[in-house]
């Protein structure tokens, strides 16, 4: 398979939606709910089920994978199986994977990784941002690392307060961490390793925690279930069950919860803080062939 065109055949020139994974394109088609319009500028409309994005498409060529336009992003595989951590930057989302301890960058929220980095620790577990860099555990080992930006580069690190450290958040003051061992989660004082509270997890083994602006959500691999904390506190206001099996990592992008659960190697889209998710994505690109 050389090129597109060998892949996808039919007349040069024809609009095409595909069908792509983290591999490229898997299949092509028309129809199937989708509909598109365009204009001699090449600006398309398209629309999946009544959901309309507009774009432009390169003329005389194809979107590639990477600089291609997602139709519809709802819930995806991550790049490895065993996706342990999530953060949001505020633009990107960002993961870890306990296998490969690598970090990935993500476009958005989106299966499209812009970039990927070693982890500081092994089986990185926990990673959060705190508006200006990320931070990140694993809980092969017992430290805390403030990275440079979003970077591999760390600034500084320090021991977290249990020996395996197993998820992160950032309240927009203080760190706020847990530990699957001690079944605890520990509010800090600042970002530093200086404790200022700590309270039980709602179950035996915390392993995710995020921030919505307003109350703490954490996740536990043992109940399989998501909780709603009241503010930073050990009150719980309700829970839900997590996708899957063995939920991992939590992060918020402003809207929606997101969530990992590396049973599956799943990264879930839910619909607000709900247990709703959006449907496995088929992540569709608009794509114009070169004339053969």
């Amino acid at each position: 398979m050389s090129n597109l065109s060998d892949f996808l055949g039919g007349a040069g020139g024809d609009l095409y939606i595909g069908l792509v994974n983290d591999s490229g394109f898997v299949q092509a088609f028309e129809g199937a709910g989708v509909a598109f319009v365009s204009d001699a500028a090449g600006v398309i409309s398209y629309s999946l089920n009544g959901t309309t994005v507009a774009g432009t498409i390169i003329q005389g060529g194809y979107v590639s994978f990477t600089a291609g336009l997602w139709l519809s992003v709802g819930s995806f595989s991550a790049p490895n199986i065993y996706p342990s951590g999530l953060a949001f930057d505020g633009t990107n989302l960002i993961s870890c994977d306990n296998i490969s301890d690598l970090i990935y960058i993500y476009d958005g929220v989106s299966p499209a990784v812009l970039s990927s980095f070693a982890s500081a620790s092994e089986s990185p577990s926990g990673l959060t941002f705190d508006g200006t860099n990320l931070i990140s555990c694993g809980y092969a080992s017992d430290l805390i690392h403030i990275h440079s930006g979003v970077t591999g580069t760390i600034l500084s690190s320090f021991s977290s307060p249990g020996a395996t450290p197993s998820g992160l958040t950032f309240d927009g003051t203080n760190l706020i961490s847990c530990d699957q061992t001690t079944d605890t989660i520990y509010i800090h004082d600042g970002i530093t390793s200086t404790i200022l509270s700590s309270f039980a997890s709602p179950s035996s083994t915390p392993y995710g925690l995020t921030f919505d602006g307003t109350n703490l959500i954490s996740c536990d691999s043992t109940s399989d279930l998501i909780y709603i904390h009241d503010g930073v506190s050990s009150t719980i206001l309700s829970s839900f069950a997590a996708p899957s099996v063995s939920p991992a990592g939590l992060a918020f992008d402003g809207t929606n919860l997101i969530s990992c659960n590396y049973s599956t190697g799943i990264i879930y889209t839910h619909l607000g803080i709900t247990a709703t998710t959006s449907g496995l994505s088929q992540n569709l690109l608009l794509t114009k062939l070169e004339s053969v």
